[in-house]
């Protein structure tokens, strides 16, 4: 069996009416790194999102809504967020 965070097999085995868990693999006990670093970039997704809106809501008040601005905000805001949380994109062909 997986143990479902990293390639690792979990192997339950029972002693004297208790479950007990053997781990195949040392790297498993680095599983709960991998759930920071979730946290990390699900707090940094939400709170920078929260300072882009902020943004471009107090730009459409002091400077009046533009979509040209609004826009550029939103593309600056793409550029850094989607490296930040891990996420790769990788174009093939002419844009």
């Amino acid at each position: 069996m997986l143990c479902g965070l990293c390639e690792c097999s979990i192997v339950y085995y029972v002693v004297k009416e208790k479950i007990h868990k053997k781990i195949s693999s040392p790297i498993c006990y680095f599983c709960p790194v991998k759930t920071l670093r979730l946290i990390a970039r699900f707090l940094f997704f939400l709170s920078y999102t929260f300072v882009i809106v902020a943004e471009i809501w107090l730009r459409g008040l002091i400077h009046g809504h533009d979509i040209r601005r609004a826009m550029r905000v939103r593309r600056r805001w793409a550029r850094r967020l989607l490296p930040a949380v891990g996420i790769q994109i990788e174009t093939q062909g002419e844009i």
